[in-house]
């Protein structure tokens, strides 16, 4: 019965649903005309039919389906990437036959007719259902229409006849007359006019012929008005001029019944031309050109946005680039801006990326659930756009929510990492599991944790000066202007794709570990663009790994590093716990003495702290006849640590002149 289950959670979401067989033909008498979001009806259907597969029929159901087959030497998603049309994520679903739909609201001012035939070219790939079309539903559809987004403009452009409408259940005849789509009739619309009869057709039949001729005009069906004449003088032949009244009394019940034609709005001619301009823009260009569209990409950030550094616009730059090939990369930096005021640009800097980058996503505060199914909705990553961080590593620390928006923000640098949470469908738990790979750009106020801010390109904002003139932004103006930067970028990085990684870059000395899986994508990036790019990208990265390894010392760093002066300072081999804490707390400047308001730190936190970097706890040693044996450290005990983690420090040597060292229990 999981068939009945789909088609039900269709017609919960408004979708008019048929079922079908397994050669995916209705099996209901009239075919698309029964389609239906009536939920008894539903239950009836699968009742006589329980392995029916259930189909949505597009038009009546709001929606534009795009068809994409991978079969027969076909692939249309590659086809659709080769043409530079975008893919909007939305929801989506495989196909048997390994291709798949991709689901989206049909747009308001747009006739939709029919659209099975193949959308571009024939042998592309890429078919689209709209108007009476329909497509299987093979999973269970979206809890909710949010998941479905508009419709791009390659999917619905062919429509030429716009038309409006008036909702009201006072609907009137005129009123939807009016709106009808003017031109030849569809053969839909033909073959309801054949079913009125002048031969005494009983007024029953009458009703459901009429019915079909109003839901066709509602559909966007072109011929229709001039339909309904013809049906109207071919029954009142059979009965009667007098009989017109009882057509006419018909007609206007099902206007009102079935509704005007669908909410539209006339495009201009300015629409029209952007449409046309937008096609016309070349899909791909030459890698030679890298070099000027990333001259263009700093160009536009450095305008609206005043950065610390060139070092810093450079690498925003490469990090826009680098999200329209993220097919090529198994990390993806995070860059985060950050001040320690408002007022400094941040936000404005995530709303020149959003023009910018690769299928952005900007959000605030966003939920786990929404945040993990958008970044697995399509074939590739979109790009997060997340403002105030602050909100989510400050006062929501605690909030469960925020502990697994701040999980997918840590795994997500890495391809192959994933969200998992078990969900409850009826009766049933089922184990969900979704891809959080994905860049991410974060703005907010403060610091972040290490588990980011490592993997991150930090950019210190600040507030500007008078002399740090940039342009105010107003996306009215100047969005187009970054968005027609960002078809460029995107037109080269198509060509690009091939070369990435064709070698892979070699890192600047001193880039190595985690700040090599930082800035190896950006690298790669700046290598295929050539020109200046390359240097111009190794000497960002020597910067801004340089600056963030001089930031202040974690906790457990600086501990690490007091211990050494305490043991330095009296040429110490070993120390009692008490004397370590004593010498601690007593050195200047040191926060030691009162940590976090909290009072003095004692052995249990020096104990927790250790253990993190691999020091023993403190442990029995004898330290001369005048003290006996104690608990405490040996030098020894801190060497490991103190190679690993305070690099300048020299390694211990083999031996200490130690005496009479020997654990044992102390009595």
């Amino acid at each position: 019965m999981k068939a009945a289950k789909r088609a039900l959670a269709a017609v919960a979401l408004g979708w008019y649903v048929i079922p079908c067989g397994a050669d995916k033909r209705p099996l209901t008498k009239s075919g698309l005309k029964d389609a239906t979001n009536d939920a008894d009806t539903i239950r009836a259907w699968w009742g006589k039919h329980p392995d029916a597969l259930p189909a949505v029929v597009a038009g009546r159901s709001g929606l534009a389906i795009a068809d994409f087959d991978v079969k027969s030497g076909k692939d249309g998603l590659a086809k659709l990437d080769e043409l530079g049309h975008p893919l909007p994520a939305t929801w989506r679903q495989k196909t048997p036959s390994g291709g798949s739909h991709a689901f989206y609201a049909a747009p308001a001012g747009v006739a939709m007719p029919n659209g099975t035939a193949d959308l571009f070219e024939k042998g592309s790939g890429i078919d689209r259902r709209t108007g009476e079309s329909y497509a299987v539903l093979y999973d269970a559809p979206p809890r909710t229409l949010d998941e479905i987004a508009p419709a791009p403009e390659w999917l619905t452009v062919f429509a030429e006849r716009p038309v409006s409408v008036d909702r009201s259940e006072h609907a009137d005849v005129e009123s939807f007359r009016a709106r009808l789509v003017p031109g030849k009739p569809s053969k839909d619309v033909k073959r309801a006019v054949r079913a009125f009869s002048s031969k005494n057709m009983s007024h029953a039949d009458m009703l459901e012929a009429i019915a079909e001729l109003v839901k066709l005009g509602q559909a966007g069906h072109p011929g229709v008005a001039k339909a309904i004449d013809a049906a109207r003088d071919t029954y009142a032949d059979g009965w009667g001029g007098e009989y017109r009244s009882h057509f006419d009394n018909a007609l206007q019940g099902s206007v009102r019944r079935f509704g005007l034609p669908l909410e539209t709005f006339k495009l201009t001619k300015a629409d029209r031309r952007r449409i046309r301009d937008r096609q016309a823009e070349p899909t791909t260009l030459p890698l030679t050109e890298g070099a000027a569209v990333l001259d263009e990409v700093r160009a536009q950030i450095r305008r609206f946005v005043a950065l610390p550094s060139e070092w810093h616009e450079a690498a925003a730059a490469l990090w826009a680039a680098h999200t329209h090939l993220i097919t090529c990369f198994d990390s993806t930096p995070r860059i985060v801006f950050a001040s320690p005021e408002p007022g400094s640009g941040k936000t404005r800097m995530l709303e020149i990326l959003e023009k910018l980058a690769h299928d952005p996503v900007a959000t605030m505060n966003t939920t786990t659930a929404f945040l993990a199914r958008r970044i697995d909705s399509g074939e590739r990553p979109p790009t997060i756009l997340f403002d105030e961080f602050d909100t989510l590593f400050g006062a929501r620390a605690r909030d469960a929510q925020a502990e697994e928006l701040r999980g997918i923000f840590n795994s997500g640098h890495r391809r192959g990492a994933s969200y998992s949470r078990a969900a409850t469908r009826g009766k049933e738990v089922v184990l969900e599991e979704f891809n959080t790979f994905a860049p991410v750009a974060m703005a907010g106020l403060g610091d972040l944790p290490d588990t980011i801010r490592t993997r991150a390109i930090v950019v210190p904002m600040r507030r500007r000066t008078r002399a740090e003139a940039v342009e105010p932004y107003r996306e009215r103006q100047n969005g187009g202007e970054l968005e027609a930067t960002r078809s460029r970028l995107a037109a080269w990085a198509r060509t690009a794709t091939k070369h990435i990684g064709n070698p892979w870059p070699m890192m600047p000395d001193g880039i190595a570990d985690r700040d090599a899986d930082v800035w190896e994508p950006l690298l790669a990036v700046a290598d295929a663009a050539g020109g200046e790019w390359p240097a111009l990208a190794r000497d960002a990265a020597l910067v801004i790994v340089r600056d963030a390894h001089d930031r202040p010392a974690s906790l457990g760093i600086r501990l690490l590093a007091d211990v050494r002066r305490v043991f330095d300072k009296g040429d110490h081999a070993r120390l009692r716990s008490t004397e370590l804490l004593h010498e601690l707390v007593g050195l200047d400047e040191a926060p030691w003495n009162d940590l976090g308001g909290k009072g003095a730190i004692d052995s249990r936190f020096l104990g927790r702290t250790f253990d993190g970097y691999g020091i023993p706890a403190a442990h029995p040693i004898r330290f001369g006849a005048a003290i006996g044996v104690a608990k405490g450290w040996d030098r020894r005990d801190f060497g490991d640590a103190w190679t690993r983690y305070l690099p300048d420090f020299p390694p211990e040597p083999a031996t200490l002149p130690l005496t009479d060292t020997k654990e044992h229990t102390e009595s």
